[in-house]
């Protein structure tokens, strides 16, 4: 199967997409189009080229993985493409934040090298660009 990271279009049809989140799934097909047309969010897709290129996996502020391809490790890399934008881009990041959904998804970020921001709220957490970087060259799990 081929896979193709794209940056967020509307013309794409979100339709289908379900991470089993409905709050995501909901934000995923009806407000993130609005939310980049005010310029505050920005998404990358990750789509399977296959009978009509399904989305797999959405991610910027909010990510999931679409339930059909779930477990197959694309999280990782969906997580390592979107470190990437992050540090290269124009802008100078020292440090990234991630608003984990609930204790599984910041299992997964610490998984990464994340780390709880402690005394503000176990779902707070970061990474600094350092880090990133070596996260990036040397992917874990």
């Amino acid at each position: 199967m081929a896979f193709q990271f794209v940056p967020f279009s509307k013309s794409i049809d979100r339709r289908g997409f379900c991470c089993g989140n409905p709050e995501l799934d909901r934000y995923f097909v009806e407000q993130l189009g609005q939310d980049e047309e005010r310029n505050s969010a920005r998404a990358h897709l990750l789509l399977q080229r296959r009978h009509g290129g399904g989305i797999l996996h959405a991610f910027g502020w909010r990510g999931g993985i679409d339930t059909p391809a779930a477990g197959q490790g694309l999280g990782g890399a969906l997580l390592i493409e979107a470190l990437e934008l992050a540090i290269s881009g124009p802008l100078a990041v020292t440090v990234v934040l991630v608003d984990a959904k609930d204790d599984e998804a910041a299992a997964f970020y610490r998984k990464y090298g994340f780390i709880a921001l402690r005394d503000v709220d176990p779902l707070k957490l970061f990474m600094t660009a350092k880090n990133a970087r070596s996260a990036i060259e040397q992917p874990s799990a």
